[in-house]
């Protein structure tokens, strides 16, 4: 079984995903950090140095090589991998998504000071209106995943997992029911 963890950058999925990998017992994967890994380099540079849609092809082939694998998992998504190719499509077949939402006042607050970490912020003028836009264009994917987290209404990392394991829980039970009657 993989979990994937969907969300706008800076939503906690990275966080979330070691708490939750560590109380499922499964292996926590960071796409970032896997692709970071492979080319050697930071994501931001990476970016850069390869573009955009080559970037996205990489994240793509990260997924496909993750759900291919029959191993557990715990897989915190890249910002934007739910929202290219047939990602978002791709983890709901082989797994259960769920959505870190948070809202654009929170995530300016969290995003202010790590525009240089960021690819797609390095370079934003108005980081808090670049924020709005891209949430409200990728909104329609991330809404598609198994259930969503509203981030702000947790105070603790501690409560955001345990929301996400209540989740995790009826969704598994949901799949095993449709498994037996199909």
């Amino acid at each position: 079984m993989k979990i994937f963890l969907i969300g706008y950058m800076g939503s906690g999925k990275s966080t979330v995903g070691k708490q939750l990998a560590e109380q499922l017992a499964m292996p926590l994967l960071d796409t970032d950090e896997m692709l970071g890994a492979k080319y050697g380099s930071e994501i931001s540079a990476i970016f850069d140095t390869m573009g955009e849609i080559a970037f996205r092809e990489a994240e793509h082939e990260l997924l496909l090589k993750i759900i291919a694998d029959p191993a557990n998992a715990m897989v915190a998504t890249g910002g934007g991998l739910p929202c290219f190719y047939n990602n978002m499509n791709l983890m709901k077949q082989s797994g259960i998504t769920v959505y870190l939402k948070l809202t654009p006042d929170l995530l300016y607050e969290r995003l202010c000071e790590e525009t240089a970490k960021r690819p797609l912020l390095a370079k934003v003028v108005d980081l808090k209106w670049h924020i709005i836009e891209s949430i409200e264009h990728r909104e329609k994917k991330y809404r598609q995943a198994a259930f969503k987290i509203n981030i702000e209404q947790h105070t603790t990392v501690n409560k955001i997992c345990s929301e996400a394991m209540q989740q995790i829980s009826k969704q598994l039970l949901r799949k095993k029911y449709h498994a037996e009657t199909t």
